[in-house]
């Protein structure tokens, strides 16, 4: 009876393990919190021989892929300019309220006197002049037509093209970079003013290939040690490991859970800080922004009113609340001074050249009458 007993357990312990083994191996999806959306459109049906052989495939397998990590997608192959446009518009109203947005384009693309376009099928490339015209500009496609807090554009689109190899005035080899909104990133095939590869022969081209494979590799939860490490590493991001979360499916945004963060919320604080108007400027001068006011109580005293607001509160019977906040420290960890900015500022080993300058302030519009 023992020995049955002991062949049960070794049995059931198995079971367990195999059951471990593939819970663990489960592929990361979003968090069920996370409203994402991504355009992905494939180009390859251009006339002559400026056809590409894939586009179509890339197109459809990034899709794939992005399904399965959650995105609602749109797909759109072989578009001529009316539905390309009519796809930018289309996703721009379904994906109105995204906290995520994802654009995927894989054909052929071109810099016009340093702008980029996207090419649909359809265009005449046998005339630069018509890039402009029946293109459609990156920028605002990115800017105008790709909704939510966050964008990721991936572009397969640096390909060789008549345009430059006719030598046309102001048309240049691959794409140029561009200047967009705070919380997007841009990932091209190539470096700038590169041709990349369509990957003749292959399924998919090399772009393409190693994004699924980079996908693959990060959804599978025995590399996430790994990713962490990288995440953290001040060379890259510099996170904090606790606050790193693969495969998250519910929401870690209540206060409790970001105590390890920075936080800009709870009780008080609607109330005017100055300690964090003064932080914000040190942020603008960290960067080159603005000149660091040399002038800054008074700056602060004039857009800080913290007697107006606790009068108000008052008079609208709500409670006047203290607020005192913890000491404010980003990546760097470095915590900030109130008392002494600029030695804070010199005191950043990451920053660029920053400079002190008096500020002039005018007369408030009430006292000048």
């Amino acid at each position: 009876a023992r020995q049955n007993q002991r062949r049960a357990e070794e049995a059931l312990a198995q079971v367990q393990q195999q059951q471990s083994q593939q819970s663990v191996s489960k592929p990361a999806t979003l968090s069920r919190n996370v409203d994402a959306h991504a355009l992905v459109i494939g180009n390859a049906a251009y006339p002559g021989g400026n056809r590409l052989d894939n586009p179509v495939n890339d197109a459809r397998a990034i899709s794939q892929k992005l399904r399965a990590l959650g995105f609602k997608v749109t797909e759109v192959v072989d578009a001529n300019r009316a539905r390309l446009v009519s796809a930018l518009g289309q996703f721009n109203k379904s994906a109105a309220n995204a906290e995520l947005s994802l654009l995927f384009y894989s054909g052929h693309g071109v810099q016009v006197f340093g702008t980029n376009y996207i090419l649909p099928i359809d265009v005449d490339q046998t005339d630069p002049a018509q890039a402009t015209l029946q293109g459609v500009s990156l920028n605002s496609a990115v800017e105008q037509f790709m909704p939510g807090k966050a964008k990721l554009v991936f572009l397969d689109a640096c390909r060789d093209n008549p345009f430059v190899r006719s030598g046309s005035r102001g048309v240049s080899k691959g794409l140029a970079p561009i200047s967009v909104a705070q919380g997007t990133l841009i990932a091209y095939a190539t470096k700038d003013g590169q041709v990349a590869s369509d990957g003749v022969g292959q399924k998919n081209s090399p772009f393409t290939k190693a994004l699924l494979e980079a996908c693959r590799y990060c959804a599978d939860p025995t590399h996430w040690e790994e990713l962490s490490q990288l995440l953290s590493d001040r060379r890259y991001l510099g996170m904090k490991p606790e606050l790193i979360r693969f495969g998250v499916t519910a929401g870690c945004c209540d206060e409790k859970e970001a105590d390890p963060h920075t936080l800009f919320f709870g009780p008080g604080v609607n109330r005017p800080s100055r300690s964090e108007h003064l932080w914000i400027l040190t942020q603008l001068a960290r960067w080159s922004e603005i000149p660091f006011p040399r002038n800054y109580v008074e700056i602060l005293e004039r857009v800080c009113l913290v007697g107006v607001y606790s009068t108000a509160v008052r008079e609208l019977g709500l409670d006047d609340v203290s607020y005192q906040r913890g000491a404010i420290e980003l990546f760097d960890g470095v915590a900030f001074n109130a008392d002494d900015p600029i030695s804070y500022l010199n005191s950043l080993s990451i920053h660029q050249d920053f400079s002190v300058a008096e500020i002039p302030i005018g007369v408030p519009r009430a006292l000048a009458s």
